[in-house]
């Protein structure tokens, strides 16, 4: 098909297929390859470079004034290096990882245009690799017996890869059909997009799902505001709203127990086992599973005795989970209402010992699927941070003590931020200032705040007025593909630093460039 395209549009040059194989390349290579999308982007300057007319290039950079302004945003972080404590931080890794902010708006404006029955294809290919991949992560993740749905993301970040399955969700019936071709291929999408829509779930990564509900209540909205409800667009809908209703509802029902606060039944008067031992309770803590406490009622040495004869995995080692498959037998045990001792292992079967070695800390893991699963990791993890105010060792309660720490921080240097290299010693201070437990640097896993320590109030301000300067004077935000990707940054941006990581970074600007400067289309399609 491609081959087809190349052969029938006219003034196709042998330095354009070079330039377009490039640009295929980086859009496949996105999803599957972090250092091919580095040799690409070198590769993208040796094809500047070695293509002389330089003049031409760089006047057709500076008449481009929506790709420098874009670029202008390496600028506003190169300036904040003045003013950093960390220089080799600042310039050998942040200013780094930011340079293709600076270079590939660059090298695509300055390069001659290529024909747009080419270029077309690029949402295509990138859809396709996606799809590929996810192929690749599920067969990697049953063959090899992988027990965390990140894994499912066997080439790069999982919430990276994520956003990139939502894409193309969206991306590939809708490239397919203005590609006008075969209407077989359509209906293919299609299929491939309802595959998609079930990776996504299986994968569990609450990012990307929580973008495509945003996604799906932006069209429902747009098609209320438009009044263009025909009879399919009522299906969708309907069926979309109903199935958010059912599975709210089901989730509230399901989750309403870890809310409760529920005693063991008390049994020999609550003090021995049926064997004789005496119980053990640790008050000062008050981590609960499905509202039982999980620190009462407690016969370790009996449990470990009982444990040994059931399983070939030392009651003191680590479950495949890599966590201590004490702590996971405490909790799966008192998930189902059991006390901790022989006679609570002994209710429980040989599948539930496996999922306990598995790492599996509740029965209920078990029977849900693992959208459901990841949704009550996240909520028993805020719980535990409540009642603990420990945030060690689990993903949300993190997220929150980080930006607690984030914003003590910005507070202290709120008008030029800490500089490019300080973010470590930045969070380092937040996290001091409020007697936080963690002790290794993360970043604050959300965009502005990152921002904001980084530059400040000022810089911050720079840096988006420059994008959405960029977004509306390059039309990149007419076409619909454009908005999809916007609405699905807006929200990852809130739990995720995406201008901060190559993968997505590079995401971004592939999604900003190829709506603005490669394809340039100006008219609106519809869904």
């Amino acid at each position: 098909m491609v081959n087809r395209i190349f052969l029938q549009a006219e003034g196709i040059t042998y330095r354009d297929w070079i330039y377009y194989s490039l640009l295929s390349l980086f859009a496949i290579s996105l999803p599957s390859s972090i250092t091919a999308c580095t040799v690409i982007q070198v590769l993208f300057a040796v094809h500047w470079f070695s293509g002389g007319n330089y003049r031409e290039k760089l006047n057709r950079f500076w008449a481009n004034k929506p790709v420098v302004l874009l670029s202008s945003v390496f600028l506003v972080y190169l300036s904040a290096i003045f003013w950093t404590d960390d220089l080799e931080n600042g310039m050998g890794k942040e200013l780094l990882n930011k340079l293709p902010i600076l270079t590939l708006p660059f090298f695509i404006a300055s390069e001659k245009p290529v024909n747009k029955e080419v270029v077309k294809f690029l949402p295509i290919l990138f859809s396709l690799s996606v799809f590929v991949v996810s192929i690749i992560g599920m067969i990697m993740f049953f063959s090899n017996d992988l027990l965390d749905y990140r894994q499912l993301s066997p080439f790069i970040n999982h919430i990276h890869f994520g956003n990139m399955v939502v894409l193309s969700f969206f991306w590939l019936p809708l490239a397919v059909k203005k590609s006008n071709i075969n209407r077989f291929w359509f209906y293919f999408s299609l299929a491939i997009s309802a595959w998609l829509l079930f990776f996504i779930f299986y994968m569990a990564t609450l990012t990307a799902w929580l973008g495509l509900s945003v996604i799906l209540l932006y069209f429902g909205i747009k098609w209320l505001i438009d009044g263009k409800f025909d009879h399919l667009k009522r299906i969708v809908f309907s069926v979309s709203l109903l199935g958010i209703i059912l599975f709210i509802a089901l989730s509230i029902n399901c989750f309403r127990p870890m809310f409760l606060q529920r005693d063991y039944p008390l049994i020999n008067n609550a003090v021995l086992t049926e064997l004789g031992n005496p119980y053990q309770h640790d008050q000062a803590r008050k981590d609960r599973e499905n509202g039982y406490l999980v620190f009462s009622f407690i016969a370790d040495e009996e449990l470990q005795e009982a444990w040994s004869k059931r399983s070939k995995i030392h009651f003191d080692s680590l479950d495949h989970a890599q966590n201590e498959i004490r702590y996971t037998a405490y909790r799966f045990l008192t998930s189902k209402g059991l006390k901790k001792d022989s006679s609570g292992l002994a209710e429980i079967s040989d599948t539930e010992i496996n999922g306990i070695e598995n790492g599996i800390p509740n029965y209920l893991y078990l029977k849900w699927p693992s959208i459901m699963v990841r949704i009550h990791q996240s909520l028993w993890e805020l719980q535990r941070y409540y009642l603990s105010g420990d945030p060690r060792g689990h993903t949300m309660s993190q997220r929150l003590e980080l930006w607690k720490a984030g914003w003590v921080a910005f507070l202290e240097k709120p008008i030029l931020g800490w500089g490019t290299g300080d973010l470590p010693e930045a969070m380092e201070f937040g996290l001091e200032k409020i007697d936080s437990r963690m002790e290794t640097f993360m970043k604050p896993h959300n965009q502005i705040l990152y921002l904001l320590l980084m530059t400040g109030l000022t810089g911050t301000f720079m840096i988006l007025l420059l994008l959405v300067s960029y977004i509306i004077r390059s039309a990149a935000c007419r076409n619909l593909e454009m908005k999809i990707a916007l609405i699905l940054f807006g929200v990852t941006m809130f739990s995720h630093t995406i201008l901060d990581y190559q993968m997505s970074l590079s995401l971004f600007l592939f999604c900003l460039l190829y709506f603005g400067e490669i394809i340039k289309i100006k008219i609106e399609d519809e869904l």
